[in-house]
């Protein structure tokens, strides 16, 4: 697997090319390495990504499959590609 940070306006994908499923981890982003793993999240079709940022920090919005999203405050969300 190769990791990234995710990027603002991309869609990810879900689905593994037979050699395991993509991941996206969220760290805290406090400390060496991006600070502590808080989170995984595996099986899913489709996130879409928004990054924003301003005077009280950085916010990244994963958008899935339109239904669920989670705000991310001041973290580092890194993809993990299979």
């Amino acid at each position: 697997m190769t990791n990234r940070l995710v990027k603002h306006g991309e869609r990810l994908t879900g689905h593994g090319n037979g050699n395991g499923s993509p991941e996206i981890h969220i760290m805290s982003g406090n400390g060496p390495g991006n600070g502590s793993l808080i989170c995984v999240l595996q099986c899913f079709h489709w996130c879409g990504v928004t990054v924003s940022t301003s005077t009280r920090g950085a916010l990244t919005i994963l958008d899935f499959e339109g239904k669920t999203k989670v705000a991310i405050t001041d973290g580092v969300v890194e993809y993990f590609e299979a």
